[in-house]
């Protein structure tokens, strides 16, 4: 249920059904308001105009929809002011009999009153829900019903309450002995007397009321504890008054004259659909009514008149109880109040305190003056304040216990937060995790205000689990809304109010599912109302979409039945019964129910037999030669209808409720049916025709680029998608270019890489659906535009430093891109990781084995074969710097200390192919060497200059030199040839070490035992001069 309301409560009423007359004490306390009062004429005098306004401008315009079952709370606390007497004696009634009133005043603006015109037969339902209330404002439990002893007063116990005279107690000091918040209750005072009489004798006042702009300490109803029961038409009559209802024959001057009549909106009872009439005497007339001089309707049976056969309310009477609940001020307090709900399991979580400038706050009335929720269908909170001195200088107000509202996740409110006589600042936070502690993120709306009297409006999109983690639902979380003025720095939840207030308020949010669930209640098909006395009727409960029903609980008159299941039958039910069924479900906070609204079953000696065909398999219009099979629904067909099927109105078919063919195009399908029903009058009915319409279509397909872009690049893969409308099912596609089909293309797709400038692609579809006209279509062409595309060639140059190279030596590199734009985007990769941008790399960390790329990425939108470009990969070659070797001239040779590879320079620079350990000059000049790492090259060795260079070469061919490498001993064989020599041996430093030589001689052994390993040089020089050098290497 949803509580709502802003009531306009006005003084009134006990109209009992007996012979004693019983007045309304409503038009006394009325006028008395609106002459001394001057804030209530104010409230009332605006409200009747903006309703009348309303009207006028849009006479269909109800605030609140009436038929979808919902209805509106409203807290009801009774206080007893009672003699003294004991529980049940007259003056102090019992809980049953105030519970049974209470009841009573359900029933009959539920229009469920047994003896009473139903929501069908005549009554009004109207949607409000009058409860006891469950809390009281300290919030703590209570069964809504105070008993208080009034015989303190002076002249109560004898009297009464003085109304309109002078003898008894006054209204405000009986009142004052029990009062509650007139914003979180509608109080009701049951009373001995009214003007010495308690309603057992002779003419009496009854009860009488206010309309809401009445101050707290008076608005309310009283009554007289003799009328305080179920039947008694005081507190509905009263109630009426409190939600904004005159009498209907208000303005008959005391029943001499008939009420002004000139414009319904505005004369008389302010409503359209009761007639102008002067106040009925008790009784309940008939006859010609002198106001319309027509007969008298049912205004004599309103609620509101003074007959003794009121039953009801009107709609137009709703329409003003409805908006005087949501838009009259005084009563929008009740729209959320928390009165007829029992305390919470799980109370609201306490929250950090505000503070407060005393200084500065003193005489001030800035703060919270009104807080709106709402939709665009209902209001869920209107609560007005004061400000702070207006709210008894309070500047934090804790509603949390007394105001609540259901809001669910992802749908909006509309806020609005009304603020005093200086423009302020408005901050609304609400604690999602229910720590207790208003965090930053929690802030869901700020606002700088810059008006007097200003109305801060905002939409709140109520926050799923998704969209705010941590948030806790289903449970009541605290709502803070802070107004100070304009020129305080800073306003925060707990921060310090220096001239407003801060007001918490507690909403539940309901996570996805709905939060609350409905059901209806129909009869089922073949089943009529009216219907025949004792005949069966089956009705079945429908929840609302998104909820799945646990159970349910039928109930007739009020009284359960027993039954559990969605349906409900009973061959027992009298004229008038009413049905309900209360529906129980899991919602998304836990368990919940719903009820229906009533249904009112009408039965009757005779009811015409009906019925009606419908067609159950097959469509119409639809396609031509199908089959269709309509089905006939009796109402009051008795056990055994029999049928008569008429095509063009042949007989085609009888003896079934059923019948399939196949039509042709205008055919006229309809059925007899003849009632076996007793109670049928007349017993026979043609149910409407039905006429077969052909329903054909024209196919049409469509293809559209889905996926790349024209004009195009060529090789860029295009792909074009078909869309065909009104085809049916079974759809065969063809891809055509330049009008030739494309092999194996036959899905709703289509890719290509390969189309050509001026490509035409088209599409066409067959289809077999028998509903349309065209089987083959063919879709408009799609013209492809192909732009040739310039193939990138991205390179490395290096401009500094070689490779292979020397570790840490700096290395650079140069970006060579042509074909990719005029500045593409260049990034240089090592070993796959991007080390910089632009067209220049530079290092001297480099690895051996390391691997450098660039990567060229176009920025233009010119076509190319690849947008993103590689330049091959560079593999670096990176070794340790070796020493510098030294060399030595011996003999006729120039000799280095090392083995390794080595690079020669002469005279002219490098020595081309000059690469081993020894190098024979061949010209004067100077000479170095430098030892090849593999590319990386030492510091240059010593430099040696030769001068002599027309020494002779001796012919080492014509000795052997072995063995070679040696341990230790080295011959020199000239075999048969005997030859005059000088051997010299020198180290691979050019040291000499050895000195011999050979006369005449063909062989000569050497002993290099006593030289330690190593390369070792022996020099040759003949008689002639001509000198040979030949390398040893000595091995031990």
């Amino acid at each position: 249920m949803i509580r709502k309301a802003t009531l306009l409560l006005m003084a009134c009423f006990a109209l009992l059904q007996v012979a004693r007359a019983q007045y309304c004490g409503f038009d006394k306390a009325h006028q008395q308001m609106m002459q001394h009062d001057p804030t209530y004429a104010q409230k009332t005098q605006q409200f009747n105009s903006q309703l009348a306004a309303m009207l006028q401008s849009n006479s269909n315009n109800l605030i609140v929809t009436t038929g979808t079952g919902v209805a509106y709370q409203i807290p009801v606390v009774v206080h007893v002011i009672n003699t003294g007497g004991a529980v049940g004696t007259i003056y102090n009634p019992t809980d049953a009999q105030l519970i049974g009133m209470v009841n009573y005043l359900n029933q009959t603006y539920a229009a469920t009153w047994a003896s009473y015109p139903s929501a069908t037969t005549g009554g009004t339902y109207i949607p409000l829900q009058f409860v006891l209330a469950k809390r009281t404002p300290w919030c703590t439990p209570t069964n809504g019903i105070n008993r208080v002893n009034g015989s303190a007063l002076p002249g109560y116990v004898q009297y009464g309450i003085a109304h309109n005279g002078t003898n008894g107690a006054q209204d405000t000091a009986v009142k004052a002995l029990s009062r509650w918040p007139n914003t979180e209750y509608y109080n009701v005072w049951v009373v001995n007397k009214i003007d010495s009489n308690d309603g057992t004798f002779g003419t009496f006042t009854a009860g009488y009321a206010y309309f809401a702009g009445a101050s707290a300490d008076i608005d309310g109803t009283i009554m007289l504890a003799t009328q305080a029961q179920a039947g008694q038409i005081t507190l509905p009559h009263e109630v009426g008054h409190a939600f904004s209802l005159y009498h209907t024959f208000e303005g008959d001057n005391n029943g001499t004259t008939c009420p002004v009549n000139n414009n319904c909106n505005t004369d008389g009872d302010k409503v359209c659909d009761t007639d102008p009439h002067k106040r009925s005497q008790f009784n309940c007339p008939t006859g010609t009514n002198p106001c319309t001089g027509n007969a008298f309707g049912t205004v004599v049976h309103n609620f509101m008149d003074y007959s003794n056969c009121q039953d009801r309310f009107t709609a137009g009477q709703r329409t003003r109880i409805m908006n005087a609940l949501v838009n009259y001020p005084g009563r929008s307090g009740l729209i959320s109040s928390q009165a007829s709900v029992p305390m919470l399991a799980t109370p609201v979580t306490v929250a950090c305190l505000p503070t407060v400038n005393n200084t500065t706050i003193s005489g001030s009335n800035s703060g919270v003056h009104n807080v709106t929720i709402s939709n665009a269908s209902q209001i869920f909170m209107d609560i007005s304040s004061d400000g702070y001195a207006g709210d008894s200088n309070r500047y934090y107000i804790d509603n949390s216990c007394k105001h609540l509202v259901d809001l669910t996740a992802g749908q909006i409110y509309n806020y609005s937060i009304k603020t005093g006589l200086q423009p302020e600042k408005v901050r609304v936070y609400v604690d999602y995790n229910n720590d207790g502690i208003f965090q930053s993120s929690e802030l869901i709306y700020s606002h700088d205000g810059t008006q007097f009297n200003e109305t801060h409006s905002f939409q709140y999109s109520v926050p799923t689990t998704a969209t705010v983690p941590g948030l806790i639902s289903c449970v009541p979380l605290r709502m803070r809304v802070i107004s100070d003025r304009s020129v305080v720095s800073t306003v925060t939840a707990c921060g310090q109010i220096s001239y407003g207030q801060a007001e918490d308020y507690a909403i539940i949010i309901r996570g996805g599912g709905p939060t609350t669930g409905s059901v209806s209640i129909a009869l089922n098909p073949g089943y009529g109302n009216p219907s025949c006395i004792n005949s069966p009727l089956a009705f079945t409960a429908t929840p609302a979409a998104g909820i799945t029903a646990t159970s349910y609980k039928w109930f007739v008159n009020g009284g359960y039945t027993g039954i559990t299941a969605a349906t409900y039958s009973s061959s027992t039910l009298a004229n008038n019964d009413v049905i309900t069924v209360k529906m129980f479900f899991v919602g998304a906070c836990g368990n919940d129910s719903a009820n229906s609204l009533p249904f009112t079953v009408s039965r009757a000696a005779s009811v015409p037999a009906g019925v009606s065909i419908a067609l159950t398999s097959g469509t119409n219009p639809g396609c031509p030669n199908q089959t269709l099979t309509f089905t006939a629904t009796p109402v009051n067909g008795g056990a055994a209808p029999t049928y008569t099927w008429k095509v063009n109105n042949a007989t085609v078919g009888t003896n079934s409720n059923a019948y399939s063919a196949t039509f042709g195009n205008n055919d006229v399908v309809t059925v007899f049916l003849k009632s076996n029903s007793t109670c049928a009058s007349p017993d026979t009915i043609t149910a409407s025709p039905i006429t077969i319409q052909y329903l054909y279509n024209m196919q049409q397909i469509a293809v559209a680029l889905t996926n790349g872009q024209n004009p195009t690049c060529s090789g860029k893969p295009l792909t074009f998608t078909a869309t065909v409308t009104n085809g049916g099912t079974n759809i065969n596609y063809q891809w055509l270019v330049n009008s030739a089909t494309i092999p194996g293309a036959t899905n709703a797709t289509f890719t290509s890489a390969t189309l050509t400038n001026n490509a035409v692609v088209q599409v066409a579809s067959t289809v077999t659906d028998p509903c349309v006209l065209n089987l083959s279509d063919t879709s408009t062409p799609i013209t492809v535009y192909v732009i040739p595309s310039d193939t990138p060639n991205v390179q490395i140059a290096i401009t500094k430093g070689s490779n292979p190279g020397c570790l840490d030596s700096l290395i650079e590199f140069k970006a060579m891109v042509t074909k990719h734009g005029a500045a593409p985007n260049l990034t240089w990769f090592v070993n796959g990781l991007n080390v910089a941008a632009g067209s220049i790399f530079s290092s001297n960390t480099l690895l051996n084995g390391d691997i450098v790329t660039l990567r060229s990425a176009a920025t233009d939108t010119l076509c190319y074969t690849a947008d993103t470009a590689f330049s091959a990969p560079l593999v670096m070659i990176r070794n340790s710097t070796p020493p510098a070797p030294v060399i030595s001239f011996i003999g006729n040779m120039l000799v280095s200390n090392v083995t390794t590879k080595l690079q020669w320079f002469g005279p002219a620079g490098k020595i081309p192919g000059a690469t081993s350990s020894t190098y024979h000059p061949t010209q004067a000049g100077s000479y170095y060497a430098v030892q090849d790492n593999n590319g990386c090259y030492s510091a240059p060795s010593n430099i040696l200059t030769v001068s002599l260079l027309d020494i002779a070469t001796y012919d080492l061919s014509q000795v052997k030199i072995y063995p070679n490498p040696t341990t230790g001993l080295v011959n020199l064989d000239w075999g048969t040839k005997n030859t005059t020599v000088r051997i010299d041996i020198f180290s691979a430093a050019g040291q000499g070490l050895y000195y011999d030589e050979l006369h005449n001689g063909s062989h000569k052994i050497l002993n290099l035992s006593n030289f330690a390993s190593g390369n070792y040089f022996i020099v040759i020089r003949d008689e002639a001069g001509n000198i040979g050098t030949q390398k040893i290497t000595l091995t031990k």
